[in-house]
């Protein structure tokens, strides 16, 4: 039986403050841990579509380039076209 079988068929009929408890007591064992982080990771990459729709389609950029004053309208702090 999986973790998550487990918690839908036990701790969900627990009171919340009690299976609260629990969870706080439980979450730093190493094999929970794990269980926790798989569940994590799959929520998010079936949110990452969502939060980042145009992922693959348009360029994206690692950073923002810092801005100065002294570039405002300066040709020289841009790269050239060619």
């Amino acid at each position: 039986m999986n973790l998550q079988a487990i918690i839908e068929k036990y701790l969900s009929r627990l009171p919340e403050g009690i299976a609260s408890k629990i969870f706080n007591s439980i979450k730093d064992i190493p094999f929970i841990q794990k269980e926790i982080q798989k569940e994590i990771d799959k929520m998010m990459a079936e949110m990452e579509s969502s939060v980042k729709p145009y992922k693959g389609k348009v360029e994206s950029f690692p950073k923002i380039l810092p801005h100065h004053e002294s570039c405002f309208m300066n040709e020289s702090c841009f790269p050239s076209a060619g």
